[in-house]
C-alpha cells in the first residue's frame, strides 16, 4: 500500500523525467551549419549576411566567403549582400550549406561610393557629383586623380611634382 507521500514523489519523478527529455530534445536540435557564399563565377562574397529567419541571430561571411552559425535543424537561413538577390534556404538538419548568389543589377544602381564607405542613393543628403569613366578616358592623363581635375566643382587635385609621387585631392578644402 502506497502512502500519499510516495505517490507524490512518484508524480514528481515522472514530471522531472518528462521535462529532462523535453529539454534534451530541444538542445539536441541545435546544429552548427557551415558553408561558403560565392557568385555564379565562383568568386567569394565577403561580408555577406547570414541570418536565421524570424530572429536577430546571424553571422557574416569572412574574406573567403565562409560562414559558421548555430541554428535548429528546422529553421531557415536568409543570405543577403549588397548588390545580390536575397536567398532563403531551409536547413533541414544539414550541417553544410554552400550558396551561390545572383547579382541584382537593380540594387547596384542605388549604391553611391563616398570617400569613407558606401551608402544607398536614397539615404544621401548634400551635394553629389557623378563622373563617368568615359569622361576621364577622353582626356590624356596618367592617373585617375589627374583625370578628376576640372570635372567636378569643388575638387582640387594637386600633383606632387615628382615622378611616382601621389597627388593630393581636396574636396571643398578638406
Amino acid at each position: 500500500m502506497k502512502t500519499k507521500f510516495t505517490h507524490f514523489l512518484t508524480k514528481r519523478y515522472h514530471l522531472l523525467v518528462f521535462f529532462s527529455l523535453l529539454l534534451q530534445s530541444a538542445f539536441a536540435q541545435q546544429i552548427t551549419v557551415t558553408g561558403k557564399v560565392t557568385t555564379a563565377t565562383g568568386e567569394s562574397i565577403p561580408f555577406a549576411n547570414v541570418l536565421i529567419k524570424g530572429s536577430q541571430n546571424g553571422a557574416v561571411t569572412d574574406f573567403d566567403g565562409s560562414y559558421k552559425i548555430i541554428a535548429s535543424g528546422n529553421q531557415t537561413l536568409v543570405f543577403s549582400s549588397q548588390g545580390y538577390k536575397t536567398i532563403e534556404i531551409a536547413i533541414n538538419n544539414k550541417t553544410s550549406i554552400n550558396v551561390t548568389m545572383e547579382e541584382d543589377a537593380m540594387k547596384l544602381d542605388e549604391i553611391v561610393v563616398v570617400g569613407y564607405g558606401s551608402q544607398q542613393k536614397k539615404d544621401l543628403t548634400g551635394a553629389v557629383a557623378l563622373v563617368k569613366p568615359e569622361e576621364i578616358q577622353k582626356r590624356q592623363v596618367t592617373t585617375v586623380a589627374d583625370g578628376l581635375q576640372g570635372l567636378v566643382t569643388g575638387v582640387k587635385v594637386r600633383g606632387g611634382g615628382r615622378p611616382g609621387q601621389e597627388a593630393n585631392v581636396e574636396i571643398r578644402g578638406l
